[in-house]
C-alpha cells in the first residue's frame, strides 16, 4: 500500500507539471483573444472578449484559478465546441485507445513469435533477419508507412477506406502503421532477453529432467524472459498515444490527439489542458498495471512489495 500510494503522489506531481507547461506553452502561442474573437471584430470588442474569458489577469492567476476548479471537477468549456471540455475530450477518447489496442495486439502478435523464434535459432537467417526487420521498422518513419499504405490498398487495389472512422476497415491500416515502429522493438527486446534466459543453468536443468522444448520454452524460459521485454512494452504505451497523432492525421482518424491538434491550432486551453490530463493518468495507470504485472511473475519482487 505504500509503494502505492507513493506512486499516486508522484502520478499527482507529473499531472501538475504537465498541466503547468501546457498552459504556459499555450500562452506563449499568441493573445487567445485575438485568435478565438470573431475575424471581423473590433479592437474594443476583442479587449471586452478578453475581460470577459480572463485573458488580460496574470498568467499565474489564470492557471490557479483553472487547477483551482479542476480540483473540483470542472474542467472549463471549450471555447470552439461550446460544451464541457472534458466531455470533448471523453467523446473521442475511446476511438483513440481501440486504435492503440489494436496496434499493441498488432504489434504483439507479430513480435512475440518471430522474437522466440530467433533466440531459439540464433546466428541463423532468421536470427538476421529480425535484427534488420527491427532496424529497419524503427526507422521507417510513421506518416510515410501511411501514405504509401493509402496508395496501394486504398487508392490502387481499394481494399481499404483511405480515411475516416466506422467498422473494423478503418482502423486496419491505422493500426498496422501505429504498430510497425513497436514491431522491431518488442522482437529485438525478447530476441536478447531469451537469448541470456535459455543459457541459464535453471533451463539446462530443465531439459535435463525430460521437459519438453515447449515447456522449457514457454513455462521457463519465456517467463523469466518477459521482465524486461513488459518493461519496454509498458513504457512504450505512452508512445504509442504520442504516435497516434501522425497516424491519426494521415489518415483523418476521429481520435482525441487529432481533436488535441485542432484545439492547440485554435487555442482552445481548456480542451487541450483536459486532454492533458486524461491521457497523463492513463499513462500513469499503464505503469502502475506494469509494476502490478512484475509482482506477478517475479517472486523477489512480489516478496520486495
Amino acid at each position: 500500500m505504500t509503494r502505492i500510494a507513493t506512486r499516486l503522489w508522484h502520478t499527482l506531481f507529473v499531472l501538475l507539471g504537465l498541466t503547468v507547461v501546457t498552459f504556459g506553452l499555450l500562452n506563449l502561442a499568441g493573445d487567445p483573444a485575438a485568435v478565438l474573437a470573431s475575424p471581423d471584430a473590433t479592437p474594443e470588442e476583442i479587449d471586452e472578449f478578453r475581460r470577459e474569458q480572463g485573458f488580460d489577469r496574470p498568467l499565474v492567476e489564470q492557471y490557479l484559478s483553472w487547477l483551482w476548479r479542476a480540483v473540483q471537477g470542472d474542467l472549463g468549456y471549450s471555447y470552439r465546441h461550446g460544451g464541457p471540455a472534458l466531455q470533448v475530450v471523453l467523446e473521442s477518447l475511446p476511438a483513440t485507445v481501440v486504435l492503440v489496442l489494436s496496434s499493441l495486439l498488432v504489434a504483439l502478435l507479430i513480435a512475440v513469435p518471430i522474437g522466440i523464434l530467433a533466440a531459439l535459432r540464433r546466428g541463423s537467417r532468421l536470427d538476421r533477419f529480425v535484427i534488420s526487420l527491427s532496424v529497419f521498422t524503427q526507422s521507417l518513419p510513421t506518416f510515410l508507412l501511411g501514405i504509401v499504405m493509402i496508395l496501394v490498398f486504398a487508392v490502387t487495389l481499394r481494399w481499404l477506406p483511405s480515411s475516416g472512422g466506422g467498422d473494423v476497415r478503418y482502423l486496419v491500416m491505422p493500426a498496422i502503421a501505429l504498430a510497425a515502429h513497436q514491431i522491431g522493438t518488442y522482437a529485438r527486446i525478447l530476441r536478447s532477453s531469451m537469448v541470456d534466459v535459455l543459457d541459464s543453468e535453471f533451463v539446462r536443468t530443465a531439459r535435463a529432467k525430460g521437459l519438453s522444448e515447449w515447456a522449457v520454452v514457454v513455462v521457463h524460459a519465456l517467463k523469466n524472459a518477459s521482465l524486461p521485454f513488459i518493461t519496454v512494452v509498458g513504457l512504450q504505451v505512452g508512445e504509442l498515444f504520442g504516435g497516434t497523432v501522425i497516424v491519426e492525421t494521415v489518415f483523418s482518424y476521429p481520435g482525441v490527439n487529432r481533436q488535441a491538434v485542432q484545439s492547440i491550432m485554435g487555442q482552445d486551453m481548456p480542451v487541450v489542458l483536459a486532454y492533458i490530463l486524461v491521457v497523463g493518468v492513463l499513462v500513469s495507470l499503464t505503469n502502475l498495471l506494469v509494476e502490478a504485472l512484475y509482482g506477478v511473475l517475479d517472486a523477489r519482487t512480489k516478496e520486495r512489495a
